[in-house]
């Protein structure tokens, strides 16, 4: 029900604010008094379009404000809970016009776009002129009005949830379709990279421990083609231990026969058999760690591997097992879509 209508520089107006009380009102005048300039505001207040012409001469803008009661008009409150509007009792809406013909209208503060402001205007006012009965003429509120004459207000309830958990089901069966049809599409893809990645048994941390043995493997032969060279340099004919034999024979030689070389001799020898000590430890050292060629072949074949599905998935080891688990579980998935499909179809 209207309880109050405020008027404020609109077309003749310059202000006007209107009680309703209950019951019935009657609004009176000769032609021009400004009867049809109240029906004009509250079309307004229902969700008419707006015009520059509404505005009063002079005047920056028009504002137009009507109360209702509401308290007992239950569809119009459903449209407010759609809309999330907050209301109590009362509803007051609010329309203004610049004078460039623009309008902003608001219900109980909120902005409200103009046919949602039409929806409300709908349950609230009923407008009743020459040949218009605007109610009887629009097909959606015949179902309100024939449950309004059977009193089906707990039936309707009741019909409304099982529409909406009929629409959820339909909903939730619609979108189990479409990943059906999505994942069935890529099926083969999706096979196709979890037997690739599973087939590679990955491990985490499995690339760093690659890199670490074929590290020390690559330090390992370094250490062995040194060593190799070293004693060649040693055991070689006429190398390091034949020159140093040959040395000391020819510094006892001249010690025999010079005995002033004598103490050479003895400084020599203090020399020589630490360092054949040395020599002999030396040549039986091996590297300390040295792969056979087959176990670098398959520890590098594995890294070339791992590096490949690197390059390949864009991601690393973590990435690829993570992967490999969830297109495991998108194919199993898509075997269950249809078991879960006919589930829901018999709720």
């Amino acid at each position: 029900m209207l309880k109050q209508l405020s008027i404020r520089d609109f077309t003749l107006i310059a202000q006007c604010d209107i009680s309703f009380g209950p019951g019935f009102t009657a609004i009176t005048g000769e032609t021009g008094a400004g009867k049809s300039v109240l029906l004009k505001a509250i079309r307004l207040i229902c969700g008419e379009k707006s015009t520059a012409t509404m505005v009063r001469a002079q005047a920056e803008k028009a504002t137009i404000e009507a109360t209702f009661d509401i308290s007992k008009n239950d569809p119009l409150k459903k449209i407010l809970d759609s809309l999330e509007i907050d209301y109590d009792d009362e509803l007051i809406i609010q329309r203004e016009i610049t004078e460039s013909g623009k309008s902003r209208a608001r219900v109980n503060g909120s902005v409200i776009n103009l046919n949602d402001l039409q929806t409300l205007g709908e349950s609230l006012i009923q407008m009743h002129g020459q040949s218009e009965q605007i109610l009887l003429r629009d097909v959606r509120t015949h179902g309100q009005m024939l449950d309004d004459f059977c009193s089906n207000h707990s039936l309707l309830e009741k019909y409304s949830s099982l529409f909406s958990q009929w629409n959820q089901k339909k909903a939730q069966m619609e979108a189990l379709k479409e990943r059906a049809q999505n994942l069935a599409a890529q099926k083969d893809f999706l096979k196709f990279q979890f037997e690739e990645l599973s087939k590679a048994h990955l491990k985490a941390g499995e690339e760093e421990e690659l890199e670490s043995l074929t590290s020390q493997a690559s330090k390992g032969e370094t250490e062995r083609r040194f060593l190799e060279d070293m004693n060649r340099i040693l055991e070689s004919e006429n190398g390091l231990r034949d020159q140093l034999r040959s040395f000391s024979a020819k510094m006892k030689q001249l010690a025999l026969k010079i005995p002033r070389y004598d103490e050479s001799l003895v400084l020599f020898q203090e020399v020589l058999d630490p360092l054949e000590s040395f020599l002999k430890d030396f040549s039986s050292i091996s590297p300390a760690t040295e792969l056979s060629p087959a176990e670098l072949d398959k520890a590098n074949a594995r890294l070339a591997l791992i590096q490949k599905l690197k390059r390949k998935y864009r991601t690393d080891v973590d990435g690829l097992i993570a992967l490999t688990n969830t297109r495991k579980e998108e194919l199993e998935s898509l075997d269950n879509l249809d078991a879960d499909l006919e589930e829901i179809s018999h709720q």
